[in-house]
């Protein structure tokens, strides 16, 4: 209604002050040119640019249709850039190229935005990609447990070194600790009746076949 009344009380000015600088906004908007434009809306543009659609009324309809059009056109080039992205993405296998690739797929497809809607629904190869993003994204997810301190090969040797000093923890009031340092791991004993250190490093070695190769050293 208010666009009505503007034209209708100067024409030229509602073309000139309202309608393409509006136009102008809304292309940079969604990153479209004139040229980007099916011929039709082109000739429209260039028609209503020129000041060869003079009446109020038509004004306001190339005007609205051109709008229409230019949003339909940059709804569908961004979708194709979000495409092409995807597909970049999933081809380097770089877990963050994926995840920023599915974020804003997922937005433009939930977006409160008709136009996008629209591309969204035109574009069947979306929904394929969605799928392959979220699969790739939920594998790379999924870590590996670390080991923890108490897998076989750790229980195995500690047995052998306590089994190899001959003490008696309960006994003799046996404190361990232990101290990681690259692939070699070192137990301190502390004999508290008895005021003495016993100082046991043991080196371990996975085999191809997958046993295990040990050897102690005990220092007294």
């Amino acid at each position: 209604a208010d666009k009505r009344r503007a034209a209708a009380a100067d024409a030229e000015a509602y073309r000139r002050d309202t309608a393409l600088p509006s136009l102008a906004k809304i292309m940079t908007k969604n990153e479209i040119t004139e040229n980007e434009l099916d011929a039709a809306t082109q000739t429209q543009y260039e028609n209503l640019k020129n000041g060869e659609i003079t009446e109020p009324d038509a004004i306001i309809a190339a005007e609205k249709l051109i709008t229409e059009k230019i949003s339909q056109q940059g709804a569908s080039k961004k979708l194709n850039h979000l495409l092409t992205q995807a597909k970049k993405a999933l081809k380097s296998g770089q877990k963050a190229q994926i995840e920023t690739a599915l974020k804003e797929l997922v937005a433009l497809t939930i977006a409160d935005n008709v136009y996008w809607q629209q591309a969204y629904e035109a574009q069947p190869e979306t929904n394929s990609l969605l799928s392959q993003l979220r699969n790739y994204s939920g594998q790379n997810n999924t870590k590996s447990p670390t080991p923890g301190f108490f897998r076989p090969q750790v229980l195995v040797l500690l047995f052998l070194v306590l089994a190899l000093l001959g003490l008696n923890q309960e006994k003799r009031g046996l404190e361990i600790k232990k101290h990681r340092q690259s692939n070699q791991k070192n137990f301190l004993f502390s004999d508290n009746s008895l005021g003495k250190w016993y100082a046991t490093r043991y080196f371990s070695r996975e085999e191809e076949d997958g046993g295990l190769t040990f050897s102690v050293e005990v220092e007294i």
